[in-house]
């Protein structure tokens, strides 16, 4: 992920993995680096203050504390995958490779999982492979893990689902 691979400018951020509004621009190119104030201060990108915000990258890469909050995240989606793939009916349409699981469920557990209270969004059939379709009693949805996600709440999210999936097969 660096100018080794061709990469000129890289968006860094560490909202979505426990900052708060934290987020920098590493440019590997000096010419592109000379225009980057300029061209951010006409975009109205500068924050006032930003040093403040900027200096939560301190305890963010100490330690490789980011790199764990990443992992941990990628732990959570691992077990909520394995868990979802034993139930019925339920597949993935994407293999779960960091903190999105992208299943295609039966549209029953779809509706169990929202009456619980359990927030998630419907993704777009759009985005699937050819040979990969969403039947008629089916959806596909787009659940995310984070640093902040606890295990047992992933357990309660799965423990509902595989009771929908029972209620489904006593119907």
């Amino acid at each position: 992920m660096t100018w080794k691979q061709g990469v000129d400018i890289l968006s860094f951020g560490a909202t979505k993995n426990g900052g708060l509004m934290t987020e920098a621009i590493v440019v590997f190119r000096k010419d592109l680096a000379e225009a980057l104030d300029y061209r951010s201060k006409r975009a109205g990108q500068i924050i006032s203050k930003g040093r403040l915000i900027a200096a939560q990258f301190e305890g963010y890469f100490a330690d490789g504390h980011w790199l764990d909050n990443a992992r941990y995240a990628n732990r959570m989606a691992e077990l909520l995958s394995e868990g979802l793939l034993k139930l019925p009916g339920v597949r993935l349409a994407w293999p779960t490779e960091a903190n999105e699981v992208f299943p295609i469920i039966p549209k029953i557990l779809d509706q169990a999982l929202k009456a619980a209270g359990i927030l998630y969004h419907t993704w777009t059939e759009l985005s699937l492979p050819e040979t990969e379709r969403v039947g008629d009693h089916e959806v596909l949805i787009r659940l995310v893990t984070s640093w902040a996600s606890r295990e047992e709440d992933v357990r309660k999210l799965l423990e509902i689902a595989s009771s929908g999936v029972s209620r489904q097969a006593a119907e």
